[in-house]
């Protein structure tokens, strides 16, 4: 397997990776303060995918006390019956993925009947809404609890535009926007 080779010196790499938990866990005492039980996860631009921001966010959530589910992004759900019951496997302690059975009704009555499964098992839950567009993600942010961040990388839009993107979200239900540096 090849080895990703970095330029910088190894205390750097180091440096970085301990300013990357140190952030992630600020993030963490943000959401555990603010967001109540769901948190949905929502890019600025739906094609472009945060894989490890929720799994990293959870862990920092687990590691303030908080039992974690993930919802994965719509991309991964499975297709089954209307009784099927959403597939949860353990990623880390106190962190469970969950991947829902996809209903024919859509995005939002999906999630909400994955969350009324999976209500009291968790302290906390998070939503990866990477694919999703904004009409759609506006649709998840109306399930009661979901509050809703907006991720984005400097440079993924102007302030104009996310401002124009704000407004589409219920205001009650908008966190607010976190840039995330891949």
């Amino acid at each position: 397997m090849p080895q990703m080779v970095s330029s910088r010196a190894p205390g750097e790499e180091r440096s970085d990776e301990v300013q990357t938990q140190q952030a992630y866990l600020q993030l963490a005492r943000w959401i555990k303060n603010l967001a109540g039980p769901v948190c949905g996860l929502s890019p600025i631009r739906p094609d472009s995918p945060f894989p490890s921001v929720s799994v990293n966010l959870a862990r920092a959530l687990a590691s303030l006390g908080s039992s974690m589910g993930i919802i994965v992004p719509e991309r991964d759900w499975q297709d089954g019956s209307a009784d099927s019951q959403p597939i949860i496997k353990a990623l880390s302690d106190g962190v469970d993925s969950i991947t829902p059975i996809r209903l024919r009704f859509g995005v939002s009555p999906t999630l909400e009947r994955v969350l009324a499964a999976v209500r009291g098992r968790y302290s906390q839950v998070l939503l990866d809404l990477s694919g999703l567009d904004i009409v759609r993600v506006t649709e998840v942010a109306l399930l009661p609890e979901v509050k809703i961040v907006l991720l984005m990388t400097p440079g993924s839009t102007n302030e104009f535009a996310l401002a124009r993107l704000r407004r589409r979200l219920p205001p009650e239900r908008l966190l607010g926007a976190v840039f995330v540096d891949r």
